[in-house]
C-alpha cells in the first residue's frame, strides 16, 4: 500500500512540474508575440513615406499590428522625429525616428510594458526637417 501512495505522490509531483512548464511556455509565447508585433509595427512606420512630414505623432494599433482607434488599441506608439549629424561625416544630417511603444494601450501608464526603437531615416530624397 505504501508503494502505491509513494508512486502516486511521485506522479503528482511530476504532473505539477509539467503544468508549471506549460504555464512558462505560454507566457514566453505571449511575450514573443508582443515583441514580434512591435517589430512589425516599427517596420511599417519606418517604411511610411509620409513619416518625415510629421515631427511627432501618436498612433494606436490592434494586436495584429493594424492601426486602430484608441479605445480598440492594444499598442500605443509615440513617434518623434529629430535631426542629428552622422558620426562619420559632420556635413551629413540624418533624420532620425524614435518610437516608444507601450502596451496594453488602455492600461494606466505605470502598468504598461514599454519598448523604445530608434533608427535613422537616411534617404537622399527625404528633405531635412
Amino acid at each position: 500500500m505504501i508503494e502505491v501512495i509513494l508512486s502516486l505522490a511521485i506522479i503528482t509531483f511530476a504532473f505539477l512540474l509539467l503544468l508549471e512548464l506549460i504555464s512558462l511556455g505560454l507566457s514566453n509565447n505571449r511575450k514573443s508575440q508582443e515583441e514580434t508585433t512591435v517589430a512589425l509595427i516599427a517596420k511599417s512606420i519606418i517604411a511610411d513615406p509620409l513619416i518625415a512630414q510629421k515631427l511627432s505623432s501618436i498612433r494606436y494599433y490592434n494586436e495584429e499590428g493594424i492601426e486602430a482607434p484608441p479605445k480598440q488599441a492594444v499598442f500605443r506608439c509615440d513617434i518623434r522625429l529629430y535631426q542629428t549629424f552622422s558620426p562619420l561625416d559632420v556635413e551629413i544630417q540624418l533624420n532620425c525616428v524614435e518610437m516608444l511603444f507601450s502596451w496594453p494601450a488602455t492600461a494606466p501608464e505605470k502598468n504598461r510594458k514599454k519598448r523604445v526603437i530608434q533608427t535613422s531615416l537616411y534617404d537622399p530624397f527625404i528633405p531635412n526637417l
